[in-house]
């Protein structure tokens, strides 16, 4: 990941002596729930997204949601792409992804259809999530076009 056993990021200067820790995102995860289960992970203060998680909290529900991706046939190494704006669901998303192995695909969701299918395409994406409207463009409704048939 590319954390020194120290904290700092291995690309500092100050730490290029220090030995970097074999670590994911979602073992950071649990290890920060771990030892400081009451102490706020994330807070959103967005008027269209208001949430508040506790490091508990926050991997408790990447857990729920890491289960629920198995369980719909996301499996380790698949590329999955998130077509959406800074939002609590693209954070539970990047790290439940991360928790069962899965590729984050990072969308711009100002994309529109010529570049989102030669991304996908070019991706080899599994899965995509995306947010209804972004900006006032209904992405549904430009993914329900792209669909054969």
């Amino acid at each position: 990941m590319g954390v020194t056993a120290t904290g700092l990021s291995h690309w500092l200067p100050e730490a290029s002596a220090a030995p970097l820790r074999e670590t994911t995102l979602g073992a950071l995860l649990a290890e920060r729930a771990a030892a400081l289960p009451e102490r706020p992970a994330l807070i959103f203060d967005d008027p269209q997204a208001q949430a508040t998680w506790t490091y508990a909290q926050l991997d408790a529900e990447v857990t729920r949601l890491a289960k629920a991706l198995l369980g719909h046939g996301i499996a380790p190494g698949q590329r999955v792409a998130v077509m959406a704006a800074n939002c609590p669901e693209w954070v539970l998303l990047e790290y439940a992804l991360g928790r069962i192995g899965a590729v984050l695909v990072t969308v711009n969701p100002s994309f529109r259809q010529g570049e989102l299918d030669y991304l996908l395409r070019q991706a080899r994406v599994s899965a995509l999530f995306v947010a209804g409207v972004f900006r006032g463009f209904d992405l549904g409704a430009m993914l329900a076009e792209m669909l054969p048939g």
